[in-house]
């Protein structure tokens, strides 16, 4: 009976030892924001529209999830993961939203792209920021967010993109 007690404490250490604690996701912003200036719009393959545009934002209502599609506005996401093992240096997105006829003619409504995330110590964090800099953009309806560690999903969450009250 004691051979049993010990072999199953033996068995519970290192089972302790060799566990390693699984990503944890907590948000740390989301919300609706505004580009208050312009730059150079360049290509970004991982961007909705493909394009991006340097500028400064601010934030014009935290803790929301619906969004009005006025232009220059958008919507930001502010994620930190906890437990990241060294090595690991970015996670899948996934965006649906609202079909978008791209300049190109090109009907998009799906993005999906491996994303940088910066770590220290275990912690990790991500960020993503959209906004409706060019009419095409403006869709109303559901922007949904998943992010993901190889298959595993990590965070899923939408944002409600509603018409602009002008």
């Amino acid at each position: 009976m004691r051979f049993y007690s010990i072999s199953g404490f033996a068995f519970l250490l290192l089972a302790a030892l060799l566990h390693k604690p699984s990503l944890e996701v907590v948000p740390m912003f989301y919300g609706h924001v505004m580009r208050t200036t312009t730059g150079e719009t360049t290509l970004a393959p991982d961007s909705p529209s493909g394009l991006s545009m340097d500028g400064d934002w601010v934030v014009l209502e935290a803790d929301t999830w619906i969004i009005p599609n006025c232009m220059a506005h958008g919507l930001g996401l502010e994620i930190g993961i906890m437990n990241v093992p060294d090595g690991i240096e970015e996670l899948r997105l996934e965006v649906d939203f609202p079909p978008m006829t791209l300049p190109s003619g090109k009907i998009n409504s799906h993005m999906e792209s491996m994303q940088p995330i910066y770590t220290s110590d275990g912690f990790g964090y991500f960020d993503f920021y959209y906004f409706f800099d060019e009419e095409f953009e403006r869709g109303l309806g559901e922007w949904r967010f998943k992010l993901y560690h190889e298959d595993r999903l990590l965070y899923d969450q939408a944002f409600t993109v509603v018409a602009c009250p002008e």
